[in-house]
């Protein structure tokens, strides 16, 4: 099977488990929400990479503070490369801010966390070792469809070592990101 066809398989898949949970509504804003998300991405370091990023979160807003939630999402980041692919799995609390209007919602987010790959090397790029770190921003808006909170944003991706290791080259990646809240 060729890299195109993986690709839309796991696009495919992630499309579906977007769509196939129950329905939690506007309930989600105050209380805990899940959510999972697939996202395509491109390299920004000049190497030729595609890359895909699934995610699953659980946040809950903070108290005195309606407009801001504080999370933990774990990531699974499939980046492929001259027939090869690495895995980049991990986990990340998160801040969002979504402005709280009707309609339309216009929200950022940010994030760090730690990661572990399958390689040590992305098309050049030297990680040096499996243990990771990673910083993530991002912004985009939020819409309700037959009242599932549904997100789509732009995200940014770094991931290095934090000179854990000799050699600290890392891999920047932006994203297209949709999510949907249960």
């Amino acid at each position: 099977m060729g890299t195109r066809a993986v690709h839309c398989w796991l696009l495919l898949i992630g499309v579906l488990l977007l769509f196939s949970c129950p329905d939690r509504g506007f309930a989600a804003d105050e209380q805990g929400l899940f959510e999972v998300a697939v996202g395509g991405g491109i390299n920004l370091n000049g190497i030729n990479t595609n890359q895909v990023l699934f995610v699953s979160a659980l946040s809950f807003p903070m108290k005195g503070a309606k407009m801001i939630r504080f999370g933990l999402e774990g990531d699974l980041e499939f980046i492929e490369y001259h027939g090869r692919v690495t895995f980049i799995g991990g986990v990340a609390p998160f801040f969002r801010a979504t402005w709280q209007r009707a309609g339309i919602r216009p929200f950022a987010e940010i994030g760090g966390g730690i990661n572990y790959s399958s390689r040590k090397r992305v098309d050049g790029r030297e990680l040096n070792g499996p243990f990771l770190f990673s910083a993530m921003g991002g912004a985009g808006i939020e819409v309700f469809y037959n009242k599932r909170p549904m997100r789509i944003a732009y995200r940014l991706r770094h991931l290095s070592n934090g000179h854990l290791y000799k050699g600290n080259e890392g891999v920047n990646t932006q994203y297209l990101m949709l999510s949907i809240g249960f």
